[in-house]
């Protein structure tokens, strides 16, 4: 993994950590970065589990001497449902909710710009911005894992963010 894409992940949880402190969310996020297998993760109860992790990086030349680093974050979303299908719609729509909110949260201009170790600043990509290549913006937003409820009887989604670096080589 890039030293680019460890900071950018970095960032992300310390910017959730801030968020849980000031309340942004209905629910604490305790934002971690971590590996886990989704079979790992049986234990998780009705708790959220939201964990941070590079989904791709690229790099692009932008002129003789500078490129720009795109790196693609997937923050996970897990809960667990139980046998109450009311509860259960209940825990999706709330889950559905939260996802809605971190995707805001993060485009909202006020979080958009991640400050990195070393003070370089790593600029949120918005889905539509044409200065990112359309490979890099596919799937940005989102996603949600429909086969996760019926096999695992959990909610498993996704917020997919990017972030560019201009650096000098």
């Amino acid at each position: 993994m890039s030293k680019r894409a460890e900071q950018i992940c970095d960032a992300l949880v310390a910017l959730f950590d801030e968020a849980d402190i000031a309340e942004e969310f209905d629910v604490t996020l305790g934002a971690e970065r971590s590996y886990v297998r989704l079979s790992d993760l049986s234990g998780v109860g009705e708790s959220v589990v939201v964990v941070v992790a590079p989904q791709m990086t690229v790099r692009e030349r932008t002129s003789n001497g500078t490129y720009a680093r795109y790196v693609v974050v997937d923050i996970l979303v897990l809960a667990h449902l139980t046998s109450d299908a009311s509860a259960d719609r209940t825990t999706m729509d709330g889950r559905a909710e939260l996802l809605e909110d971190i995707d805001n949260y993060l485009a909202n201009a006020a979080n958009a710009d991640l400050t990195l170790s070393g003070g370089d600043i790593a600029q949120y990509v918005e889905p539509t911005d044409s200065r990112a290549d359309p490979e890099i913006r596919k799937g940005l937003g989102i996603l949600y894992d429909v086969g996760d409820l019926t096999e695992k009887r959990q909610v498993t989604g996704l917020v997919r963010a990017a972030y560019v670096v201009n650096e000098t080589y």
